[in-house]
């Protein structure tokens, strides 16, 4: 059902598409028409104004004339001036099948008509009055007023007219034609266009839903197949777009934020993000899109996400980019459970390291104590028996008995060192949110003390943590890190850094050794994966780089909740 309400939808869109098509053609055609017909309405109005200003000064012409040389004109010359353009204009026929000019004058008030051409079958119109509707071209005439218009003539009907006043004989002169006759041609060439338009549109539109129906059935079969597979996918998948809104979010998605689709789609996708990246993610896209550089795109990260009521999420994150739009896909395993059990056994870890450090202490320390304490009962005894000795070869056999067992003392006491450190290392130190400073000055002396190096600890002003697990893991990255140094890194010197401001604490530890290599980092061995593992349940940010010069970089940042200054 859902196959078909899709391809319902598409067909309608398909439908609408071709009905804009349609409209935007016939609108195109109607505005190419009424273009060409205002050309045509002013191409009339020119030719009508020539030939009424032509009529006009004819008629003027004349009139002179005849004002001196038809004097004797029984009624007049200006009787004689319109017989004779009575005569003249007899047989003329007018223009077009409507057009015509008309001579009219004043008489009180009536507008008398003294020639027309057609449109009558009287041999002039009926005078109109002046006042009248009808004939405003001749009306604007005998005012004295030139220039053209579309209004009514003196049968009623609507005309294009340009009129001129025919100053010598108070006349005035009218050139039209009906507007029914300049509108034909393009009412019928709008009629053929829009037949035309509307087939072409018809066919075209038969031949494309023929061609986009297969297309549109095997687009939704893989649109189908991919929301079975979003469907069923284990992992949770969401679909943003350039500015962070949520497109796609399917069912796992739901089941690990606790949104449905419907509540998730249009939402911006920081509502998925605790702070601080909540805060961040926009500017991330926003820089993306201006550098095209990207910091997590085809990458795997462990992060912390926000449930819809306010809870933490553990998940492992990887986002790509679709290449031709401008949409993210973010695919996120809840890791929360792999997070529980690597904490269970961190904790069974550091308790077994207390038990081993406490029996290392207790038991081998005790006896090696004990003999310790014998090893020096003997060279007491040893050397008390020196001065009873006698004989070349007693004296002998008997000095070298007290060497065997001063270099036995030696080496008991030597090897006890070795246990206590090696026991205070493995039985972890108790930090609290005032003491991490100290415990890190007593970390960095006792390094030093012990495998003969340099360690220091800088700390420019004292760090208040605001939570004693926090301090707890700083401390043993802190370690970790030194230790690694010390083991693998061939170093002399290392500098323990410890620095905060009112947004963040950071922990570094720089080593001026060989520097960690490509395979070591890329492989993550046991104690990059100890501290990247604190680094995740504190939320910080975790680096570990090779530094230019020689050495490696370990640096720790926690944002918004670690320190105090």
């Amino acid at each position: 059902m859902e196959v078909d309400s899709h391809t319902m939808s598409d067909r309608k869109t398909l439908f609408l598409l071709i009905l804009i098509m349609a409209s935007v053609s016939l609108l195109a055609g109607g505005v190419a028409g009424w273009v060409l017909y205002q050309a045509a309405i002013d191409q009339t109005r020119e030719r009508l104004v020539e030939t009424a200003q032509s009529q006009a000064r004819l008629i003027e012409a004349v009139a002179r004339f005849d004002s001196v040389y038809s004097t004797d004109f029984p009624a007049g010359a200006e009787a004689a001036t319109l017989r004779q353009i009575a005569d003249a204009h007899e047989d003329y026929s007018g223009f077009g099948e409507t057009g015509e000019f008309t001579l009219a004058k004043r008489s009180g008030d009536q507008i008398v008509f003294l020639l027309n051409h057609r449109h009558s079958d009287l041999e002039k119109p009926s005078p109109v009055p002046f006042n009248s509707e009808l004939a405003e071209p001749m009306r604007l005439a005998l005012e004295g007023k030139d220039g053209t218009i579309i209004g009514q003539d003196y049968r009623g009907e609507i005309v294009v007219a340009a009129y001129e006043p025919v100053d010598d004989l108070n006349l005035g002169i009218v050139a039209k034609i009906d507007l029914t006759e300049v509108r034909a041609p393009f009412v019928r060439a709008a009629t053929f266009a829009g037949s035309a338009t509307l087939l072409l549109v018809v066919l075209g539109s038969v031949l494309f839903l023929r061609i986009s129906n297969p297309l549109i059935a095997r687009l939704h079969k893989q649109n189908s197949e991919i929301e079975a597979i979003l469907g069923s996918a284990y992992e949770a998948i969401v679909t943003i777009d350039a500015e962070g809104v949520i497109e796609r979010f399917n069912p796992a998605a739901e089941t690990m934020f606790g949104y449905s689709a419907a509540e998730a789609a249009g939402q911006n996708v920081k509502i998925l993000m605790p702070p601080p990246h909540r805060d961040e993610h926009d500017t991330y896209i926003a820089n993306y899109l201006k550098s095209g550089e990207a910091k997590i795109l085809s990458t795997t990260r462990e992060l912390v996400g926000r449930h819809k009521n306010g809870e933490p999420v553990s998940l492992e994150l990887s986002v790509s980019k679709i290449d031709h739009l401008q949409r993210f896909t973010g695919m996120m395993r809840d890791i929360s459970q792999r997070k529980s059990l690597q904490k269970q056994l961190l904790t069974i870890s550091t308790d077994e390291q207390r038990r081993i450090g406490h029996d290392l202490h207790d038991g081998i320390g005790q006896e090696l104590m004990a003999l310790g304490i014998t090893a020096n009962t003997l060279v007491d005894v040893l050397k008390e028996q020196s001065e009873n000795v006698s004989g070349a070869s007693d004296l002998e056999l008997h000095a070298e008995s007290l060497e065997l067992a001063i270099r036995l003392t030696k080496g008991l006491k030597r090897t006890m060192t070795q246990v206590r450190a090696l026991s205070k290392g493995l039985v972890p130190v108790d930090v609290d949110s005032e003491g991490l400073m100290s415990a890190l000055e007593d970390l960095t002396f006792e390094m030093s003390q012990l495998h003969g190096i340099s360690c220091t600890l800088e700390c420019a002003k004292p760090v208040r943590v605001s939570d004693n697990q926090i301090a707890i893991h700083l401390y043993h990255i802190a370690q970790e890190a030194v230790t690694n140094a010390i083991k693998h890194g061939q170093t002399h010197n290392i500098r323990v850094t410890l620095e905060s401001d009112p947004q963040a604490i950071t922990l570094k530890i720089q080593d001026d050794g060989i520097g960690i290599s490509d395979d070591a980092q890329s492989a993550k061995g046991i104690g990059l994966k100890i501290m990247q593992y604190r680094n995740d349940l504190i939320g910080g940010q975790l680096t570990v780089e090779r530094v230019e010069q020689s050495g490696t970089l370990v640096k720790c940042n926690l944002r918004n909740g670690g320190a105090h200054g």
